[in-house]
């Protein structure tokens, strides 16, 4: 009798690659002699044997096999040049298996999600342009009020010794503390000492 992962009530082992049934190949080789040679493959992963030298293969467990392919992963994590921190991680996942733990991603440092940093980024940037548009739309409009085009400068001692007086003087705040601001250029002063943008 012969199925697809038996011949002559022989069953035929698993794949010592990826653990998955073999099938046996019907009479498409032939020995030296010209007689059919059983033939078993793994379709996945494209190899195959006689039969006689597929079943007589060291068995391998596949948990062993996966021992060692985490090992492996474990160690050359370790020896990798860049410790960057998925390397870390991915270290730490493969020896967390080979000691039996169970995955708790509270208990890693987990790789920075590169999406989300992404959007974050995105939406600082928008922040910062539209307080960028506020800021050009304020100087717009104390310029319209005031009837001509100023030049601003930071309020600075040199401005205060040209005339400038902060207390009366139209103001335009900067930064997040407010402590840096701008004022008009004073008459008295011919050219803006520094133009200062946030």
């Amino acid at each position: 009798m012969t199925t697809n992962s038996t011949i002559d009530c022989v069953p035929l082992l698993p794949c010592p690659f990826c653990g998955k049934n073999a099938r046996y190949v019907p009479a498409d080789y032939v020995d030296h002699h010209g007689q059919p040679w059983p033939f078993a493959e793994c379709n996945p992963c494209n190899v195959g044997a006689p039969v006689e030298f597929w079943n007589k293969r060291a068995a391998q467990p596949q948990g062993e096999l996966l021992r060692d392919a985490l090992d492996h992963i474990a160690r050359t994590c370790h020896q990798s040049r860049t410790q960057s921190r998925r390397i870390r991680w991915i270290e730490a996942r493969a020896n967390g298996a080979l000691d039996g733990k169970a995955y708790d991603p509270k208990a890693l440092d987990l790789p920075i999600q590169v999406d989300r940093e992404i959007e974050r980024l995105k939406r600082r940037d928008d922040r910062h342009l539209a307080r960028i548009k506020d800021l050009e739309a304020r100087i717009a409009e104390l310029e319209q009020a005031r009837g001509e085009s100023a030049a601003w400068v930071e309020c600075s001692p040199a401005w205060l010794n040209a005339g400038g007086d902060c207390a009366t003087a139209p103001r335009l705040c900067i930064g997040r503390d407010g402590i840096s601001h701008l004022h008009p250029v004073c008459a008295e002063q011919t050219a803006p000492v520094a133009v200062v943008l946030p």
